[in-house]
């Protein structure tokens, strides 16, 4: 083989049985010390088995490498920035296949507006992701066959959340929103606004009309730089504007349960604690519906508004550590 530029072009079909094939080579081709011979069997089953990518490659197709008329690997984005899988042919390796990928999925992930991607990554990938700009958020494991693997949470931020105008975050109840909305207001220097207090008509859960609630958000001070926190996707698809950055903090349902029990007094929401207490199975029963809820408070909803932002975004499914 030569020195050939890998070249990026969509999946295909026919692809299947190849790319099988080669996932099945690059995970057994990992050295003993960081994947042992049973490890690498239970992630990638002997032989090959294309049936097993069939539903995944037609729900997030990969975008395929060729050098010189062979394919060289394959890798995902998802629409949420998540970078889903990411193989090259050890027969090809070191040759700008993986670089090449990646450089196609992250112009393409600017064409869709993602502050951020994020990734599972081996440890035998982890040097090329740190060399490509991702960061270590944790270390992982994840299930094959049974086994638990270990590997790295890694992310790579796409746009400063300073640079940004408005930042709104929203997920379900518990979710972490204020905790994240308060750091972020204090580290980047931006005033907090907080959509309950606007969202309401009393503390019974009445939504107030959206006009209404539209015109005194349009009355608060530092609205256009704000960091702007809540569940109301209604709320922020009115205010959004194509500087701004949404932040959906999208996690389990029994995360945020467990957030929600733990949460200290609101003063700024409930006169008491004890108040405040009276009202947790409401709020549980609240955050329970999430999932399937047509509100605008539901994950649908939210999912809705994040496929179609006017500006820029995110998505977490853990709690973030954001550098800015």
């Amino acid at each position: 083989m030569g020195t050939s530029v890998p070249t990026i072009r969509p999946y295909r079909a026919d692809d299947l049985p190849a790319l099988a094939a080669l996932f099945h080579r690059a995970v057994h081709a990992i050295p003993d010390e960081l994947y042992g011979p049973t490890e690498r069997e239970h992630w990638a089953p002997s032989p090959p088995e294309p049936d097993r990518w069939t539903e995944r490659f037609a729900a997030a197709p990969p975008v395929v490498a060729i050098v010189e008329g062979a394919i060289a690997g394959f890798m995902t984005l998802e629409p949420d920035g998540h970078l889903a899988m990411a193989y090259v042919d050890p027969a090809l390796q070191r040759r700008g296949v993986a670089s090449a990928l990646l450089t196609h999925l992250e112009a393409r992930a600017e064409e869709l507006r993602l502050g951020r991607l994020f990734a599972e990554v081996s440890l035998a990938a982890r040097p090329f992701f740190e060399r490509r700009g991702f960061r270590v958020v944790r270390p992982n494991e994840v299930a094959r066959e049974g086994r638990a693997l270990a590997n790295w949470i890694m992310d790579k931020r796409t746009i400063a959340l300073g640079d940004r105008g408005r930042i709104f975050v929203i997920g379900n109840s518990g979710a972490g929103k204020s905790t994240l909305a308060e750091a972020l207001a204090e580290r980047i220097g931006r005033s907090r606004i907080d959509l309950d207090e606007v969202a309401f008509v009393d503390q019974q859960g009445t939504r107030r009309a959206i006009g209404d609630a539209l015109a005194m958000l349009r009355e608060r001070e530092g609205l256009e730089g704000a960091i702007v926190e809540g569940c109301y996707a209604d709320l922020i698809e009115a205010l959004a504007a194509t500087g701004d950055q949404l932040v959906w903090l999208d996690l389990t349902v029994a995360e945020c349960i467990a957030n929600a029990k733990a949460r200290p007094w609101e003063p700024h929401k409930w006169p008491s604690a004890e108040m405040q207490d009276s009202f947790l199975p409401k709020l549980l029963d609240f955050i329970a519906t999430y999932p399937a809820s047509t509100a605008p408070t539901g994950r649908p909803a939210h999912a809705a508004l994040f496929d179609t932002f006017v500006g820029t975004k995110e998505k977490h499914t853990e709690r973030p550590a954001l550098e800015l």
